[in-house]
Formats: C-alpha cells, structure tokens, sequence
C-alpha cells in the first residue's frame, strides 16, 4: 500500500523530477538512504532544517523555493491545551477545518 505524500513531500518530489533527478542521485548526493528520503516524502520521518538546505543546495533551488520547503515543513499539528483562554478559537478553527474535508 502506497503512503500519501505530504506537502513537503510533494513539493520536493516536484522539485527533484524537475530537474531530472531520481530518488537514488538524491540520497547519494545528500549522504542517506533511499528510504530515508522516502520516510521524509511520506512524512514517517520529519525533515531537519539541515537536510532542507542541503536539498536546496544540491538541486541549487532559489531561496525563494527553499523557503517554501521550509514552511511546507510545518506540521498540520495544533496543539490544544487545557485551560488555555484561546482554546476555544483554536478547536472552532479545527472544527472548520475538519468540517470542510472530503
């Protein structure tokens, strides 16, 4: 069974084809494992900030696609704690959010 791509996923996997460059080229040039960045795409595993640049640098991205990278990176995540005063903001906007889902 095929893993969804994340955003960061998608974004970097349009990025390396682009350029006509495969998964293998991309491990060996950033020093990984294929899987490893296959975990990334797939989001088992997180991207560091470090791995971003040097996917940015290897494939010479402009700092405007690295920045895109970098904010696609951020989890879909919100974080709800008790007895927080915009609790209730942050679960009507998940609300909305999950409400508007296929």
């Amino acid at each position: 069974m095929a893993s969804a791509l994340t955003r960061f996923g998608i974004l970097s996997r349009a990025l390396r084809n682009s350029h006509d460059r495969t998964m293998g080229q991309q491990a060996a040039a950033l020093g990984c494992a294929v899987h490893y960045v296959s975990d990334i795409e797939t989001g088992r595993s997180p991207p560091t900030d470090e791995y971003i640049d040097a996917f940015s640098r290897w494939l010479n991205l402009e700092e405007s696609e690295r920045q895109s990278l970098k904010r696609r990176n951020k989890p879909n995540i919100i974080s709800l704690r008790n007895g927080s005063t915009s609790n209730k903001s942050q679960s009507m906007r998940l609300f909305r959010k999950i409400s508007k889902m296929d």
